[in-house]
């Protein structure tokens, strides 16, 4: 093929799609091919799946065995067409009828998709994808941005009255670059790291901010405490990922173009 291909998993449609084309938009080349499928289902639901073949599945097969529209979409395209996997998931903690297991599947989960090369890389969003949209430029405090883990508490509507990012197919570069800080901020307090942003390496980076990590301490410092979680985007890290060192320079030295107190 003469484009690297990327497959982009998630478990919604609408949501993530406009996340992803606009990522496309402003951060990849088009020498870069990016293919949206979709799982429909949250992480509890693709473990369930996964787990009766003890993970050794083809994750595409899978897709193309459960979605009509996806089999008959990309009904030429099997693992060794792609270059890379990733899978953008909710964490959803109320999802799962049996709460104690659904952080040891969060976990599991984690691990197994841990290589975007092999079987994928895994990105969960606390509470959900539109945590990406939880920012105020000027307004809200991202320590105090905690909510409750284990309730459906309507999420998406208190999103909408505390975002001043509400059109995700509008966002630009400087938008990015704020939110991308932002949960920087946010994932350092997290793991109650000492980390300044501006002398933030790489390597310590992947050390300290990785999926593995994020979720750890998510569960010891809030969902184990009192069952919330700290609002954290997946997105951010995983274009910190992807795109590397100097990317990762380029948004904790560069100016912000938003006043922001927090």
């Amino acid at each position: 093929m003469s484009k690297e291909l990327i497959a982009i998993i998630s478990e919604g449609e609408k949501t993530e799609k406009q996340i992803i084309e606009n990522i496309k938009k402003n951060f990849f080349s088009d020498d870069q091919e990016i293919e949206f499928l979709p799982f429909r289902t949250n992480i509890y639901g693709l473990w369930d799946v996964l787990k009766k073949d003890e993970f050794e599945t083809d994750i595409i097969e899978v897709l193309k065995e459960r979605e009509s529209d996806i089999a008959e979409k990309f009904k030429d395209l099997s693992k060794n067409d792609i270059s890379q996997i990733f899978l953008f998931f909710d964490y959803d903690g109320h999802a799962k009828k049996n709460e104690d297991d659904a952080d040891d599947i969060v976990a599991e989960m984690i691990e197994i998709f841990n290589n975007e090369t092999e079987l994928g890389k895994i990105y969960i969003s606390y509470p959900m994808v539109e945590s990406l949209k939880h920012l105020k430029k000027n307004e809200l405090d991202y320590k105090q941005n905690c909510v409750p883990a284990k309730e459906n508490i309507r999420y998406k509507n208190i999103v909408s009255e505390q975002s001043d990012y509400q059109n995700l197919t509008l966002f630009t570069l400087d938008d990015w670059y704020f939110i991308l800080r932002q949960n920087l901020k946010k994932a350092n307090f997290i793991l109650f790291s000492i980390f300044e942003l501006p002398n933030l390496n790489f390597i310590d980076y992947q050390n300290t901010f990785n999926q593995s990590s994020i979720f750890k301490y998510q569960r010891k410092n809030f969902i184990n405490v009192n069952q919330t979680v700290a609002v954290l985007s997946a997105f951010p890290f995983f274009l910190i990922d992807y795109f590397g060192n100097n990317f990762l320079t380029k948004i904790t030295t560069i100016e912000d173009p938003h006043t922001s107190n927090v």
